[in-house]
């Protein structure tokens, strides 16, 4: 995980103290999710739930990639697939 790209677009994420200080404004039973664009013609914004919260697990690796609008994805170390995508992972 730990090359120059990755690291300056993870620079501009969001640390979780951050995210403690939004959601401490927000309703407790306000439901969560992220909002990412689909990639089409329409420029169609998803919203995708979000299931579970977790860190980055041994196997898996950050990295970038052409193929996501963030420039970034998480890959399984093991398997070569791209780890889900409704998860979000706290790095440590």
């Amino acid at each position: 995980m730990k090359n120059n790209d990755v690291e300056k677009m993870l620079d501009r994420s969001m640390t979780v103290g951050d995210v403690i200080e939004a959601l401490k404004r927000l309703p407790k039973d306000a439901p969560v999710g992220f909002i990412s664009p689909y990639g089409d013609y329409h420029k169609t914004m998803q919203f995708l739930n979000i299931t579970d919260v977790r860190t980055i697990e041994p196997h898996e690796v950050i990295e970038t990639t052409a193929y996501s609008n963030s420039g970034l994805r998480l890959r399984d170390r093991e398997s070569d697939d791209e780890s889900a995508s409704q998860v979000v992972v706290i790095l440590e």
